[in-house]
Parts: structure tokens; C-alpha cells; sequence
């Protein structure tokens, strides 16, 4: 009986005494690698990377996370949103930067230049002196029995320069001498070439409780209340004006009585002040 066992001629192409290697197999990619050194895919390893080694038990970020912790504190120091590129974020700089309240004595603001009276204000860069408030008191009694001549107030003489705006506050203490049925009358003068723009009023008293407002309106015109409520009794009259300088000179004020022959008298202690606005 035969046996079919045809004789090979070749092998994977080869002939003869033929040794094979893996590329002749279809493996040429096998070797002979530990697993210890096999590698892993790039996916795995974005994986682990992102992971807490177990030999990290604070916390602490991998290689990883700082490298992206600081490329993205650089993205936002070089942002217009970051107004404080010294910290790693802006809201640390903020809270590095939050405000701090404390109490500073008026001893500690410079003085220089101020004067009685002054309040402080920010002229944009510093805070300096501000206008100050002067005040000026009646030391004398004066007395007018004339409807035509004004009496001055002596005491209320105040320099004003061209250019500049005044605020002008008076409490005029008088009382009629001999009829209640005299009234007081009063100007605001200027002398030494002061011209410029006034206005304000003045209030009279009218009874015990009561009042009545007249405006000024010019330097020189006569604004008179008729009569008091009660003869040889002190009362007061408030004037309140702005003045607007267009020429320097001496404001002040001046009074006389509504009925001619009759005295009207002002007392010291009657105050003025003034501030520039």
C-alpha cells in the first residue's frame, strides 16, 4: 500500500536548509520585552498622569497639574483682568490688596498754610486748606435817628478780591429806641471801588413769633422793614447773600432808621461771617 507524504520543497518562500525568523511568521512585532518595560498607550498614560501617587497622602499636585496650575497663572498675568500680576490669581491679589480702616489725629494732616477757620479739601492731588470761614463781631453800639444817612458798622468791613464768589452770613441784633412804630433799615455798601453782583435776603421780625423776608438785590440799595413788635426790646434781623467780585474793594454793611427822628440801634455782639465759595 503507498503512502501519500509529498516531499516539501519550500518554506515561507525558502528552500534548502531553511531557518525561520519571526518576520517570516507574521510576528515581527514581538519581541522578547519584560513586562516591566512593556509600554502603555497614550491614553493610559494622560490617565495616570492625572492621578494622586499613593506615596502622596497631602495632596500635593502631580508634574502634570503644576505645569497647567502655572501656564494658566501666566494666561492671567498677562490679561487685562488681572490687576494684580504679582499673585498667582487675581483674587489672591485682591484680598492681598482689600482695605485697611485706621484712625489718623487731626495733629497728623500738614498744617502749612492753613488759617483759623479753614476746612480741608482735595484739589486732585493733595488735600489742602480750604477757603476759610472769618468772623467778624460787633464790639460797639452804634445809633442812627436819620431816614436818609446810613450808619456804618465798623466791625463788618471785609476785603474782597475780583474773581472770587463770597457767601456772607449776618445776625444783626437791634431794637427800636423810642416807638415800636420804627423800623430798620439796612445796605450792603461797597467802598473802595468794590463792584460786583449781590444777592440774598433779609428777614425782620414782624411779631414775638413772627417774620417777614425782603431781597437784596444791589450793593447800596435800602431794604427797611416797618417798625418792631415791641419798642426798647432786642431783636434780630438774619441776612444771608452771595456776592460775585468783579472789582476788589470792602464790602460791609450799614443801617439807619425808618423814621426819621427816631433812633433804631444795633448792639455788640451782632457776628458776620464770611467764606469764600
Amino acid at each position: 500500500m503507498a503512502i501519500n507524504n509529498p516531499i516539501v520543497t519550500s518554506v515561507a518562500g525558502k528552500d534548502g536548509d531553511v531557518i525561520l525568523d519571526k518576520n517570516d511568521v507574521g510576528l515581527s512585532n514581538v519581541d522578547n520585552t519584560s513586562d516591566l518595560n512593556k509600554p502603555i498607550s497614550t491614553a493610559t498614560q494622560t490617565a495616570l498622569n492625572s492621578k494622586y501617587d499613593a506615596s502622596n497622602p497631602s495632596g500635593y499636585q502631580t508634574s502634570a497639574q503644576v505645569t497647567t496650575t502655572v501656564n494658566n497663572a501666566v494666561t492671567a498675568h498677562g490679561s487685562a483682568v488681572d490687576p494684580h500680576p504679582q499673585y498667582l490669581t487675581a483674587s489672591e491679589g485682591n484680598a492681598a490688596y482689600a482695605p485697611i480702616s485706621h484712625t489718623h489725629n487731626l495733629s497728623d494732616l500738614n498744617q502749612s498754610g492753613a488759617s483759623f477757620g479753614n476746612t480741608i479739601q482735595w484739589n486732585g492731588t493733595n488735600w489742602v486748606p480750604a477757603a476759610g470761614i472769618a468772623k467778624y463781631v460787633t464790639t460797639s453800639t452804634k445809633t442812627s435817628t436819620s431816614n436818609i444817612v446810613f450808619t456804618a458798622i465798623p466791625e463788618f468791613n471785609v476785603a474782597m478780591t475780583a474773581g472770587k464768589s463770597y457767601r456772607i452770613n449776618i445776625y444783626l441784633k437791634h431794637a427800636a429806641q423810642t416807638a415800636a412804630t420804627t423800623g430798620l433799615s439796612i445796605a450792603v455798601v461797597g467802598t473802595g471801588g468794590l463792584a460786583g453782583f449781590v444777592t440774598g435776603n433779609a428777614t425782620f421780625p414782624t411779631t414775638t413769633t413772627g417774620a417777614t423776608t425782603r431781597p437784596i438785590t444791589a450793593l447800596g440799595t435800602a431794604v427797611t422793614n416797618t417798625g418792631v413788635p415791641t419798642a426798647v426790646t432786642s431783636y434780630l434781623c438774619v441776612i444771608e447773600a452771595l456776592f460775585v467780585c468783579t472789582t476788589s474793594g470792602t464790602f460791609s454793611l450799614s443801617f439807619r432808621s425808618e423814621v426819621n427822628g427816631s433812633g433804631m440801634q444795633t448792639y455788640n455782639g451782632s457776628v458776620m461771617f464770611v467764606s469764600e465759595i
